[in-house]
């Protein structure tokens, strides 16, 4: 009946605003290992154009992180989170190597970016030539060519179109046939809080889009839209699909 709708309704929000706190304190656990690491960063939803310290030039996207350590005969880039692309100056004597993920990316003078999530990396070269290591296995990767590694070892090398692959360079994220489940995950990395999808079905359906980084909002009620879902927003920091 009436009543015990309203106490169902009543146990989501609370497990809901749980849930919330719970994301909000991971969070700042992992927020401060990345403060005391990093040398550059952005905030959710924040891009950066960073000039290091040998005339490179590194474009952080949102909620990224790096750390330096340049030696006289190397430079060394951490990717501790997120996607970077660097514009490597050319120095023959000192290798730009970028580690992430257990692999690295050496630059032969090039354009390329580097992504991670999780346990894995994707390296996508714009210009120039960029060697791919993981554990023993290696591949160079020329212009519009991509690679994802993980543990057990290095993917095949693909061609792709690199200019879509880091559209958010431009301010777009595009989404390509990606299911919805993991293509709101991918937009969260664009704002603050979680977007959590409380119908299975729905997050197997692929879905494709272009949505602005300044309106992912938008963006969200316009994929909940396609599929017949309702938008509830618990306060910023949890949006619930149903």
């Amino acid at each position: 009946g009436p009543r015990a709708a309203r106490r169902r309704g009543g146990a989501v929000l609370a497990g809901g605003a749980l849930l919330a706190a719970c994301l909000l304190l991971a969070f700042f656990f992992s927020d401060l290992v990345l403060l005391l690491r990093a040398d550059y960063r952005t905030a959710v939803g924040q891009q950066s154009s960073v000039l290091l310290p040998d005339g490179s030039r590194a474009f952080l996207d949102s909620d990224s992180a790096i750390a330096l350590a340049f030696e006289a005969d190397r430079r060394r880039v951490e990717l501790l989170s997120g996607e970077v692309l660097f514009e490597v100056r050319g120095d023959p004597d000192r290798p730009f190597v970028v580690s992430a993920a257990g692999g690295s990316a050496t630059a032969l003078g090039t354009v390329f970016a580097v992504r991670e999530r999780g346990e894995a990396a994707r390296v996508v070269v714009l210009e120039g030539r960029v060697r791919v290591r993981r554990e023993d296995r290696t591949a160079t990767l020329g212009a519009g060519e991509a690679v994802t590694y993980r543990q057990g070892g290095l993917g095949s090398v693909r061609r792709v179109d690199p200019l879509r692959l880091t559209a958010w360079r431009r301010g777009v994220i595009v989404i390509d046939g990606l299911p919805l489940a993991e293509a709101l995950r991918e937009i969260d990395r664009y704002r603050p809080g979680r977007t959590l999808l409380l119908t299975g079905e729905a997050g197997r359906e692929p879905v494709s889009a272009r949505i602005a980084i300044d309106d992912v909002e938008a963006g969200i009620r316009a994929l909940a839209a396609t599929h017949g879902l309702a938008v509830v927003d618990l306060g910023g920091y949890l949006t619930l699909l149903r």
